[in-house]
Formats: structure tokens, sequence, C-alpha cells
């Protein structure tokens, strides 16, 4: 990160950032020199009774942990993505619905324990005012997003990755905690939440929500019959072409200038499908393919790969017509000169 350049001078505004969290790992390692993972579990997880939690998916069997899911083709996918070790601090923490109720009553203040500092807690919760809020009323605290509405002060934290997704919120003053967990990253979490916080105050919910991913998925999938259907089309013209060779209806010719120019035309249109593909989601989004294919829905990645296949095809079609003639016309062609 040395030679990153910063977006905001520092102090003047807040954005999230996973590596801020993974920096502060790395210190919490320089400081107490142990490994992240095992001073969290010894120094903060045991000590408050959440002994079935662990840090980071290398901590845990295959066989005791939900499998994670992504969306795509309109339906669950189950889905293994890349482990990065280094990322564990930003949001890799494996628990379960009792040891996370001890995690909320911990923020709460209804810890029995007290094997952690309630003030310390407390001053967690303090939101940092001296700069613009990231959301509406909301400001971003130690970790927690701090939000005032209707006079009340809720506490809440979304958190996603490539399979899970997760949503708390909090009511300090009502001793009031949710928490939804999801092993799909999805936006459902943060409105089932928010929705279970309502129906406890006694406030009208509405069933509207459409989660991006989902919204995504669903147009990427048109766009994929699509690509399919033209790549079905030109296999269909390559066929017919290559049948017609057989049967002498077409044969081979050599390249004039005329052909040549169309070689050179139907490269330079195939070569600029191809680049503009890979190129896309850095020019658009910043973020390379690597990355799409991990956190975005698996569609993406098949329309990716059908949008090269077919460019192939098609090139491979458009050689067909270019490196052969007619023989039909050719015969007509000799005519034509005969009689004149």
């Amino acid at each position: 990160m040395l030679n990153q350049q910063l977006d905001w001078k520092p102090g003047s505004s807040f954005e999230y950032a996973t590596l801020n969290y993974e920096v502060l790992g790395l210190v919490i390692e320089n400081v107490t020199k142990q490994p992240y993972d095992v001073y969290m579990k010894k120094q903060i997880l045991e000590p408050i009774g959440m002994k079935d939690s662990l840090v980071g998916l290398h901590q845990v069997q295959s066989t005791d942990i939900a499998s994670g899911y992504k969306i795509g083709f309109m339906q669950e996918q189950s889905y293994t993505p890349p482990i990065y070790r280094g990322n564990i601090p930003a949001g890799y923490l494996i628990s379960n619905t009792n040891d996370i109720a001890k995690w909320m009553k911990l923020q709460l203040g209804n810890d029995s324990s007290n094997a952690i500092d309630k003030q310390l807690i407390q001053e967690s919760h303090i939101p940092d005012q001296s700069v613009e809020p990231f959301d509406k009323d909301t400001y971003y605290a130690s970790g927690w997003g701090v939000m005032k509405k209707n006079e009340k002060q809720y506490i809440l934290h979304a958190g996603e990755n490539p399979t899970f997704s997760s949503y708390f919120i909090m009511q300090p003053d009502e001793q009031l905690g949710v928490a939804i967990l999801s092993n799909m990253n999805t936006s459902f979490t943060t409105a089932i939440g928010q929705g279970v916080m309502d129906l406890w105050e006694g406030n009208d919910v509405t069933n509207n929500h459409s989660d991006r991913y989902q919204k995504l998925d669903r147009f990427v999938t048109i766009l994929c019959i699509v690509v399919g259907c033209f790549g079905l089309f030109f296999i269909l013209l390559s066929i017919r072409v290559m049948r017609k060779l057989v049967r002498k209806q077409r044969i081979r010719t050599s390249l004039n200038v005329k052909r040549i120019l169309l070689l050179s035309i139907h490269t330079l249109i195939v070569a600029a499908i191809l680049t503009l593909v890979i190129m896309f989601p850095k020019i658009l989004f910043g973020y390379p393919w690597t990355f799409i294919k991990v956190w975005a829905p698996t569609t993406i990645t098949v329309l990716f790969y059908s949008v090269i296949a077919t460019s192939i095809i098609y090139y491979l079609f458009g050689l067909l017509l270019i490196f052969t003639k007619n023989e039909i016309e050719l015969k007509k062609k000799q005519i034509s000169i005969k009689q004149f």
C-alpha cells in the first residue's frame, strides 16, 4: 500500500475500505507478537464464552461450516472462493447463533463475564461526527455505523464476502439486537434485519426489497441466452458452408485485394470485440476479471466465455466465406465471359 495514493486528506472524509482492517490486523500482530487469529481467539472470543467461534477459514473443517453459494442463472450455485489469509481481519469470523448472541450481549452491556471493559465497548460506539455521514443520519464509529432515527440510536453493520453475508442492528437503550446470517452474498440480510427491528417496534414493513445481485443475474442470464443464440446461429451457418465444400458447391479460392481487405476488416472487428470484453470491467468498474469472477454472479463468467466463444465461431465462419467461393456463381461468370 506504500505506493497507493490517498483518496482524501486524512481526517476530511470517511470511506470504508477492507484494506484498513487488514492493516489493523497486521498492527495487532506486530504489537502482540502473535498471529491475528490466535490473539483474537485467546483474548476476545474465549474470555466472553464464544468457544465455538473461530477466526479464518483455515481454522475450520469444511464439514463443520455451512456451504457457501452465489446466485447464477436465477438460482443458487455452490461456490468455493479463493482464500486470502491476509483478508481475515476484514470479515472471516466463523460463528453460530449462540455465540453471536453472546457477542451482542457484550455490545449491549449485558455480558455477565465482565471479560472486556464495558467502557471500552461504549467508546467503540461513539460516532465520528467531524466528517459527513456515510448514509442518512449515519456516522461511522469503531467498526459500527451509528444511526439516529426518530430520537432513537441504532448501532449497525453489514458484512459480506463472496459467499456469505450478515447484518447486525442493535438498540442499546432498549436492549434489543437482531443478527441475520446468510450463506450467500445478498442484501436481503440487511432488509430482513431492518424488517425484524421495525416489526418489534410496531412499524409497517414493506416487502418490496430487491437484491442487486439478483437483478444483475436476471439481466446477464438474458444476455447469455442472446449470445448463445448468436453462437448457435453462426455454427449452423458454418456447417452449411462446410457441407457445400464437401459437395463441391463451394471451392477454395486465392486471396485478391478485395478478399484481403475483407479479411483485415473481419480480423479487426473480432479483435476489437475480444479486447473490449477483456478490458470491459477494468474500464467500467476499475476491477479485473479475476475480481469479477469471485464476487459477481456466476452468469457473468459464463457470459465472458460465451462472448469469446461466439466471437471465435464468428471469426471462423468469416474465414470460411473469405477463403472459399460459390461454385455456381463461378460457373455463371465463366459462361458470361464465354458469351462475351
